[in-house]
């Protein structure tokens, strides 16, 4: 299929997260979601670029909706290859920037401790994969990352100085154009 007809796909398969057949035993709705899983997964590896963005915020979205029911280790892989690999995406910019987006809306989402505490997960922690984005050639990945300092701010017991240091920001202050 070509990237309009995936990205479509997309769009749809995640505004109909998670599909479930109650009439299914428990064994197969497990492979169902993880399946799910999977294909969720394979949207932020498409070679198109405007499905890797659809599939970034849809990712973000069903973390953000469905922590709780995710398994840790595939919430764990999916934010690895977001932040990992999609926050340093040199084909787009756009991509970069959707994933701190995405992170941002998580972070506003968030109402449960134990994604706040998977995102703080020290040195391993997701958010301190993108530190070095507020330094990227885009223009909006930078603002999008301090928006995304700003949103964490306003988390109680988060310190966003552990994503960014100060010294940092304030090296990046002068560089950054006048508007």
């Amino acid at each position: 299929a070509n990237p309009n007809v995936r990205r479509n796909a997309a769009t749809i398969f995640i505004d109909a997260f998670p599909m479930q057949d109650p009439g299914l035993p428990l064994v197969e709705l497990d492979a169902l979601l993880q399946r799910q899983f999977d294909a969720l997964g394979a949207l932020l590896k498409d070679a198109a670029v405007s499905v890797r963005i659809v599939g970034v915020h849809g990712v973000f979205r069903v973390l953000a909706l469905y922590w709780e029911l995710i398994p840790p280790p595939t919430s764990a892989a999916l934010l690895a290859t977001l932040t990992q690999q999609l926050a340093y995406d040199a084909s787009a910019s756009t991509v970069r920037a959707a994933v701190v987006e995405g992170l941002k809306f998580l972070v506003a989402q968030a109402t449960s401790e134990s994604c706040i505490a998977a995102l703080r997960g020290g040195a391993k922690s997701p958010l301190a994969a993108i530190a070095p984005l507020i330094n990227d050639s885009s223009q909006r990945v930078r603002a999008a990352t301090l928006d995304l300092l700003i949103e964490l701010s306003k988390v109680r017991g988060f310190s966003w100085q552990s994503v960014v240091k100060v010294d940092v920001l304030v090296t990046r202050l002068p560089l950054e154009p006048a508007s």
